[in-house]
């Protein structure tokens, strides 16, 4: 029996792919506003958010496509930890109540749980 694709898994695939473009394609992103993304630009530059971005993902679909246990989990662990690592920057900020905070800490919760819940799936047959 062919089981249904893991939603989530795909979702935050999805939204891995879409930050790394918003990253590489916004190199002064974090200059522009310092007090927010203050913290970020301290750990690293955009492009090397993108890349984490887009490997996070990568792991992920390619764990998908190949059913990998391992590939899987290390693509959502990577997630949960960029996810955790942008929220705490959100939340430290000199602009510490916003969305991005809450956002990305639920995001990287959810990644984290996932990890348990990575079931063998039969995408190509």
């Amino acid at each position: 029996m062919k089981r249904s694709i893991p939603y989530f898994e795909a979702l935050v695939s999805i939204l891995s792919y879409y930050l790394a473009m918003v990253c590489m394609f916004n190199n002064d992103m974090f200059q522009q506003l310092p007090e927010l993304y203050g913290t970020l630009s301290q750990l690293g530059s955009e492009t090397l958010f993108a890349l984490i971005f887009f490997s996070a993902a990568t792991i992920k679909v390619i764990g998908l496509v190949i059913n990998s246990y391992v590939m899987r989990k290390f693509g959502l662990g990577l997630s949960a930890l960029i996810y955790l690592i942008i929220a705490v920057s959100y939340a430290t900020s000199e602009m510490s109540l916003n969305w991005g905070a809450g956002i990305f800490f639920l995001l990287s919760a959810f990644s984290l749980l996932n990890i348990f819940e990575v079931r063998h799936t039969k995408l190509m047959e």
